[in-house]
């Protein structure tokens, strides 16, 4: 507070409020018009944000050293995503895992 009292702090004060001043307030016809307007989730035909896809896909070509494709990180989340069915494991190593969890 003692720096805004003196010359320099003064004139730096100024500058901020004037920068303050120049830029647009938000009106209330400007926030309804932003709240209307429905939130746009752009994907890819898979289901994918098109930014992820790219982002994955430079954060893998890094950590693998190589170019990564765009259908090699698709392949990937898709495997990474789908839901397994019950039928993959035996009826008997379900009743074993379930017995594990909640003992008679």
């Amino acid at each position: 507070m003692a720096y805004y009292r003196t010359q320099a702090g003064k004139i730096k004060k100024r500058l901020q409020n004037n920068n303050r001043r120049k830029s647009e307030p938000q009106t209330e016809k400007n926030s309804e018009a932003m709240m209307s307007q429905e939130p746009r989730e752009v994907l890819t035909g898979d289901g994918f944000e098109p930014g992820m896809v790219s982002y994955l896909r430079m954060v893998t070509g890094l950590i693998e050293g190589r170019r990564v494709s765009r259908e090699e990180i698709l392949e990937m989340l898709t495997r990474a995503v789908r839901q397994h069915s019950m039928e993959a494991c035996r009826d008997l190593d379900y009743r074993m895992w379930h017995l594990d969890r909640e003992p008679p």
